[in-house]
């Protein structure tokens, strides 16, 4: 296979004051093509995709709630590398472009599910 699609979320929740109370809340979809190297379990990828990011915060000390939520590009690249059958192991660092920008590096194992 030559192209993964990537979904990803990722949730914080953040409180420094016990009055004030924040949440930021990152949806993620990305599509990687996968451009195989000379060994045949290593792989890289250029990424792209789409950023949907909501941030709230709650603030009891100035009888405050807000919230924003912000569509932005995701761009990067990484690589990955086939243990065997069953498991991956991936790198990847990604740019989000948008009104809450931010630079994102990331990694871990992927589980293969195959219908045999």
């Amino acid at each position: 296979m030559l192209f993964n699609l990537a979904p990803f979320l990722y949730r914080a929740h953040v409180d420094r004051l016990k009055e004030i109370k924040t949440n930021w809340t990152s949806i993620n979809f990305d599509g990687h093509y996968l451009f195989p190297m000379d060994d045949d379990r290593f792989d890289v990828y250029p990424l792209a995709g789409i950023n949907i990011a909501i941030v709230s915060v709650k603030n009891d000390l100035l009888n405050l709630d807000a919230s924003e939520t912000k569509v932005g590009l995701n761009l990067g690249g990484g690589g990955q590398y086939e243990i065997n059958d069953l498991l991956t192991a991936f790198a990847e660092i990604k740019y989000v472009i948008s009104d809450f920008d931010q630079l994102v590096i990331g990694g871990g194992i992927l589980v293969t599910i195959r219908d045999y």
